[in-house]
């Protein structure tokens, strides 16, 4: 075999072994139960609501598949079974892993019968990364209009905005929360597994205080302990004390925070691939950030 045929024989393999990792990467992602992703009611009677006027959102009841921004991203709208379009609901917004569209980022993180049940829209966002390539800060800025468009055909609390998303997508939600251009709207974010380490985070200003649930899994060796130094960071920015106090499966609460938002950091058994199933504590995070 001459030079030139033995370059191009390994090339091939090499190749072959890095679209082998690459999809093994991708298939990693554990996706939940169909039970998971049914729509749920919501008791509408339960609390207060503001109004949007009559006829003035488009948006329909259920599941709307393929809504897109401009950029050609795609994703998909949940409301509760029985939404009704005159009553501003609050919006969470769950942005997917490297390589995952909106299906399998709902069957991941399982959130859509919880949400829809607690009066929550639900959206969620397909990677980005086949059409725009990998993560930057225009991209970002891209996904972060997702908000904007849902409110213009769904009835949404603009003040109620919540961000998620795990891996890719966790680094997304928390990137909106504290970046200048964006961090105006969330009103809470909850990143699980965010590729940001606090030297990321070396020339970025604090944003105001808001109340931000980070979660991380104890064997991630893709971003080790970058989590950790992620919600200290934040806790910094809040001007929360130093001291933690324990909360259930995992969490604990940095104490005394300005304008008393909450800041969270919640460590979980299991490997990166894995979603927090922290889906009840996310709820009662957001419902106690709506009241704030």
């Amino acid at each position: 075999m001459n030079v030139q045929k033995f370059v191009k024989s390994r090339l091939f393999y090499t190749l072959i072994i890095a679209c082998i990792l690459l999809v093994s990467f991708f298939l990693a992602f554990l996706e939940g139960s169909k039970e998971s992703i049914q729509l749920a009611k919501y008791d509408y009677f339960s609390r207060d609501h503001a109004q949007c006027q009559s006829g003035s959102r488009e948006g329909t009841a259920g599941k709307s598949n393929h809504e897109q921004l401009a950029s050609s991203i795609y994703y998909a709208v949940r409301t509760p079974l029985n939404y009704d379009n005159t009553v501003q609901h609050p919006l969470v917004v769950v942005y997917a892993p490297a390589g995952k569209n909106r299906f399998a980022n709902e069957r991941i993180t399982e959130l859509t019968q919880r949400m829809t049940n607690n009066g929550f829209v639900i959206a969620y966002v397909d990677s980005p990364m086949f059409l725009t390539g990998p993560l930057s800060i225009p991209v970002i800025n891209d996904l972060s209009t997702v908000p904007k468009e849902i409110a213009k055909k769904w009835c949404i609390d603009r003040e109620k905005i919540f961000l998620t998303g795990h891996s890719d997508g966790g680094t997304v939600a928390a990137a909106i929360g504290y970046l200048p251009k964006t961090n105006q709207i969330p009103k809470a974010v909850a990143p699980s597994a965010a590729g940001i380490r606090k030297r990321d985070l070396s020339n970025i200003d604090c944003p105001d205080p808001i109340s931000i649930m980070v979660m991380q899994k104890e064997n991630d060796t893709l971003f080790p302990n970058y989590n950790k130094e992620l919600a200290d960071w934040w806790a910094s920015c809040n001007s929360c004390e130093k001291q933690t106090t324990p909360l259930r499966n995992g969490c604990v609460e940095y104490l005394n925070c300005k304008a008393n938002v909450q800041t969270l950091f919640c460590e979980t058994p299991g490997k990166h691939q894995e979603w927090s199933h922290l889906n009840k504590e996310m709820v009662d995070f957001f419902n106690a950030s709506s009241d704030m």
